[in-house]
């Protein structure tokens, strides 16, 4: 069963109603198994049980590649990547959301009618697949508007540059190393997006969604930090238009700089942050005039 995002609450409605409480997420192999559990309570209290740390998660990971090989490894999300994708998904939050709101209540939240100029959001390569206008409350449609109506943001700037890095384009046509180490089911991957693409294809998917359904100005620009910075502030020039530039990597210290870091430990939302740390890796917005 393949459900679009906004029929899970349905679903977990329905799951409620007849008495089922635990909800268990877990990966076809056996040697990989359950990651975690959610337990059905309330609409604002239903914690989630992360069954595997992340140090037990990697080293998972290299159990898989140490009894099946480098093709099984590649095909499961690395440490990064599950991550982003919890964080994604509500499970986390980022570590200095606190730090966020005052960000953008500070440079966003633009009134236009008395004259201030317009504020975009530039997202780049490494974070687009993970829907991170919504999760940093920057998207000027389901973005928490202030006491005036007034959004965060008042639309988006997107690179081409970014286009271009995400267009990986490489399928699986290893099958039966997965088939080996995962199951039968995994023969229906076959010539299907493998590993590290399917991210690829999740941020394809994202950009198309956002110049479908948001306000964007298209930014011409090479691919690389440098470049796609460049072309942004070039942009901001150009149309009186602010931007911020959301990344997940370090190195632009010409731009004004936030960081918001990512957890590197498995503590659901709402509960004590004493066991989180920062990550080396961390996103980091910025803001351009």
């Amino acid at each position: 069963m393949i459900l679009a995002r906004q029929h899970m609450t349905l679903l977990l409605n329905a799951l409620y109603e007849t008495g089922k409480r635990r909800v268990t997420v877990k990966h076809p192999c056996v040697d990989v198994g359950e990651l975690l559990r959610v337990r059905l309570e309330g609409p604002f209290d239903s914690p989630v049980l992360f069954t595997q740390s992340l140090p037990e998660y990697e080293d998972t990971l290299d159990a898989i590649q140490r009894e099946y090989g480098a093709d099984a490894y590649n095909d499961l999300p690395n440490h990064s990547t599950y991550v982003r994708s919890l964080v994604a998904s509500g499970v986390l939050d980022v570590l200095n959301r606190d730090e966020i709101d005052e960000f953008v209540h500070r440079h966003g939240y633009r009134d236009l009618e008395a004259g201030h100029s317009p504020v975009v959001a530039g997202i780049d390569a490494n974070i687009m697949p993970w829907g991170m206008g919504s999760v940093l409350g920057i998207d000027h449609v389901d973005g928490e508007s202030d006491e005036a109506g007034r959004t965060p943001t008042n639309g988006y700037a997107l690179a081409t540059g970014v286009k271009e890095e995400l267009d990986w384009h490489y399928n699986q046509y290893r099958t039966a190393s997965l088939v080996k180490a995962f199951g039968e089911e995994f023969e229906r991957v076959d010539n299907q997006p493998a590993g590290d693409n399917r991210e690829g294809f999740l941020g394809l998917y994202e950009f198309r969604r956002l110049m479908a359904d948001r306000n964007v100005d298209l930014v011409e620009s090479e691919t690389g930090d440098d470049n796609i910075v460049a072309a942004y502030r070039a942009f901001a020039t150009e149309t009186g238009r602010t931007s911020y530039y959301s990344v997940m990597t370090s190195g632009l210290s010409t731009v004004q700089l936030m960081p918001a870091c990512l957890p590197n430990t498995l503590i659901s939302r709402g509960r004590s942050r004493g066991n989180r740390r920062r990550l080396g890796t961390i996103l980091r917005i910025s803001c351009t005039t």
